[in-house]
């Protein structure tokens, strides 16, 4: 068994993943999830709700991916992945790393969003926004200047004792090509997410990387439109209120696992208590680069 720490839980996984932080445990007082290799049944016992490629239980969720594997997600605790016999690990773990960690996230009362998350003077700011609008892209030019990662792609928020905090994530951010061919690197150095994904996962530098959980000071909501301007704008509570369902990770899964608290919870805290702000460029360059200037003024200000 591999033993990691990501998002305060340990793991103990069959699965070797290379993108997340070894640690050394005291089985089993400190162990939270385990992952394993095993059978999962096509079918999920006590199914409630089912989708396309997903059922939900009780405190359960089964993702089934074709040619790549099955995964089984349950009581917060237990993640079960039964691999395809032509599946590469890549894929394997790449699908893990979405939808059956979101599930255990969920159980656990914590809430994964589709954002990036730096640190700032000993607290967190989220930088989300729905895939291709830049997150990731701009969190790297703040990392640049200095500002060191908490998480990338899954930032996950959770209420400790009535504080919004964001749990460190790993040391890896996903990236597209264009960005990596700017700063001088060779995407083909990096793993692919999976096939049909351009993105690349890319470590990030010791001096880069912070990991601590911190509270959560600010969202910066990363949207794009059709003209060469950069806007920087204050979001009201009803169009926050909507970006925050729409990048809350797999949120249509946890109505059917019996859960749906955490959502309403932390969502109506982020409403009450987060200064948000919408950052709003026109995909260029440019556009990238001038939204890391207005976001660092605003931190400043």
């Amino acid at each position: 068994m591999y033993d990691y720490r990501v998002y305060d839980l340990i793991f103990a996984s069959e699965l070797k993943m290379p993108e997340w932080k070894d640690v050394s445990i005291q089985y089993p007082t400190q162990l939270h999830v385990t992952i394993e290799l095993g059978i999962v049944p096509k079918q999920l016992a006590g199914a409630r709700k089912s989708g396309v490629c997903y059922q939900l239980g009780k405190g359960s969720l089964q993702l089934n991916v074709p040619g790549v594997a099955r995964y089984l997600a349950r009581n917060g605790n237990e993640i079960v992945v039964d691999p395809e016999p032509d599946a590469s690990e890549d894929a394997v773990r790449a699908f893990l790393l979405d939808a059956p960690l979101c599930g255990i996230l969920h159980q656990r009362g914590a809430l994964p969003f589709y954002a990036a998350a730096v640190e700032v003077d000993e607290q967190a700011v989220m930088i989300a926004g729905i895939s291709g609008t830049g997150k990731s892209t701009v969190a790297r030019g703040l990392m640049h200047r200095g500002y060191k990662l908490i998480s990338d792609d899954l930032t996950v928020v959770a209420d400790r004792g009535g504080w919004l905090m964001v749990l460190g994530g790993y040391p890896c951010q996903r990236l597209p090509m264009d960005v990596l061919q700017r700063e001088g690197l060779d995407p083909q150095a990096f793993t692919c997410m999976r096939q049909g994904i351009v993105q690349r996962r890319v470590p990030v530098l010791p001096e880069q990387w912070s990991g601590n959980t911190r509270p959560l000071k600010k969202i910066y909501l990363v949207t794009t439109w059709n003209k060469p301007d950069i806007e920087l704008k204050a979001l009201e509570e009803g169009n926050l209120k909507f970006n925050l369902l729409h990048d809350a990770m797999h949120r249509q899964y946890l109505s059917g696992m019996g859960g749906g608290f955490s959502l309403v919870k932390i969502t109506a805290q982020l409403l009450n208590k987060m200064p948000a702000v919408q950052v709003i460029h026109g995909r260029s360059r440019e556009g990238i680069e001038g939204c890391v200037d207005l976001v660092e003024e605003n931190l400043k200000s």
